[in-house]
């Protein structure tokens, strides 16, 4: 995002679980922002993939 002066700004988005974090970056995206995806949420989805102990759920120790 831009401000009126054409200074990049950097918007940090977070919230619980549920909260809609996800929903909010995916529209933005949708809208042309610049966005960076969630990192828990590629490492989660890989460890699934491949049957990985990495879950916080499962191995917090481990998912840290």
């Amino acid at each position: 995002m831009y401000s009126n002066s054409g200074e990049n700004l950097l918007y940090i988005i977070t919230g619980g679980p549920g909260a809609g974090k996800t929903s909010v970056v995916n529209e933005l995206s949708v809208r042309g922002y610049k966005t960076i995806p969630e990192a828990a949420r590629e490492i989660i989805r890989n460890q699934i993939d491949t049957g990985g102990d990495a879950l916080p759920w499962k191995n917090k120790e481990l998912y840290t």
